[in-house]
């Protein structure tokens, strides 16, 4: 019998905005998809530091408020999730995008 490596997977935002339909990011040997970043957003001065569940976006929050940033929660666009991902999607579904950016920014 041959011990088999748990499968990671990674989520990859690209920051410029852009879709991918496959797993071709560039994840070294993981499996991942390109999760479109809000180009709005980045406009605003908003930064995607990460996705969090319910058990941890509380503890994120907390933490980047007590380093002086301000926070904002966005449901994840899910559009660049490749069909082989579908594993993926009901816990992103769940899951929130964590922005950040600097106190007093407009």
């Amino acid at each position: 019998m041959v011990n088999a490596k748990p499968r990671e997977i990674a989520i990859v935002r690209m920051d410029d905005g852009g879709l991918a339909g496959d797993c071709e990011a560039s994840t070294g040997n993981t499996p991942g998809c390109r999760l479109p970043a809000d180009p709005g957003l980045r406009e605003q001065g908003w930064e995607w530091r990460c996705n969090a569940d319910a058990l941890k976006v509380d503890q994120i929050v907390e933490s980047y408020r007590e380093l002086g940033f301000e926070i904002r929660l966005e449901p994840i666009n899910l559009n660049g999730l490749a069909a082989s991902c579908g594993g993926c999607k009901p816990a992103l579904a769940q899951s929130t995008a964590v922005y950040v950016r600097a106190k007093g920014r407009p």
